[in-house]
């Protein structure tokens, strides 16, 4: 009965809501970009294939990360250069692990791009939230009345 209580709690905290969003727009985005590679490395290489999927998916996680998952409500170009950005390094970081684990410490490269995604993962998800979804800190500003008696 504790454990279910504690899953209900946690299930009901609104960061781990947002992750488990995240996590959904990511795994659609990998199906479709499965789906585009399939339909079209036959045609123009695996290579460009791969790249296709990865740019048309982008743009639906981009819209779905940023309406549904982080429910933001300002975009501008420059989330556009942080979102790729973001992804550019992960990216490259997905590359080096596996170099890592499989070349530099010798170990087995069956399991290598898993380990890639535990850590791009988490890390794609902090800096979506904290950067290129954050949203502006809104400054109150006092009343007409207020600003007019201080001034008196």
């Amino acid at each position: 009965m504790k454990e279910n209580s504690f899953i209900k709690r946690l299930l009901q905290n609104k960061l781990i809501q947002q992750f488990v969003k995240f996590g959904l727009v990511g795994g659609l985005n990998t199906i479709l970009t499965m789906i585009i590679y399939y339909l079209t490395y036959q045609y123009i290489g695996p290579s460009f294939a791969n790249g296709l999927g990865f740019f048309l998916t982008s743009i639906l996680g981009i819209y779905l990360n940023f309406k549904y998952v982080f429910k933001s409500d300002h975009f501008t170009a420059w989330t556009l250069v942080k979102y790729y950005t973001t992804y550019g390094i992960a990216m490259l970081i997905s590359m080096y692990i596996p170099h890592l684990w499989v070349n530099v410490w010798g170990l087995s490269a069956k399991i290598a791009p898993w380990i890639s995604l535990i850590i791009t993962i988490p890390f794609n998800f902090v800096l979506m939230r904290i950067w290129v979804f954050r949203k502006p800190k809104t400054v109150a500003t006092p009343e007409k009345s207020e600003v007019n008696n201080n001034l008196k």
